[in-house]
């Protein structure tokens, strides 16, 4: 994954949900289902310039496709790793039916990313990696994240409005 690079920064900016964000919770209070479960934060200024892009996928991932997946936090009980940045690699398994758009994960050894949620899912491409997905894990026991290979769109527009100085979305 190249050289890692810790942002110590802090920024400030706007949270802006998905307009189509919707979630059904289950009869325990816990997430039984959810659509476009996605968010972009527009920051007040642009980060440095040293930090490359990562641009969005053309394509949806397939099964036995791998996938990096970035997390921060909690690790699980009897664990050393605790707010620690971390990284996995693991392959799709499946969709979770009927709108596909969250993707099932095989599960890593550690519970690395249990619970943990809002974190990239990327694509290694050569040299550089492209988005997939937004890790959401609050679906059961599955690793899984939320493809967003049908709200590139809604993305590609965010991005444009945000980009410094205004330009073309990637």
């Amino acid at each position: 994954m190249g050289a890692v690079r810790y942002l110590t920064e802090d920024y400030t900016g706007t949270i802006q949900v998905h307009p189509e964000f919707r979630i059904i919770l289950g009869k325990q209070g816990d997430i039984a289902s959810s659509h476009a479960d996605l968010a972009v934060i527009l920051l007040d200024a642009a980060v440095p310039e040293d930090l490359p892009p990562v641009t969005l996928a053309e394509s949806e991932v397939g099964v036995n496709e791998t996938v990096i997946t970035v997390g921060y936090g909690y690790a699980g009980p009897g664990s050393s790793t605790f707010e620690k940045r971390r990284f996995s690699k693991s392959k799709v398994v499946d969709f979770i039916r009927p709108e596909y758009e969250r993707v099932v994960l095989e599960q890593p050894e550690l519970p690395l990313f249990k619970n943990d949620s809002g974190g990239p899912c990327l694509r290694e491409a050569g040299n550089e990696q492209r988005l997939v997905g937004v890790s959401s894990r609050g679906l059961g026991n599955a690793a899984t994240f939320t493809s967003i290979h049908f709200h590139r769109a809604w993305l590609r527009e965010k991005i444009r409005a945000a980009t410094f100085p205004r330009t073309p979305a990637p």
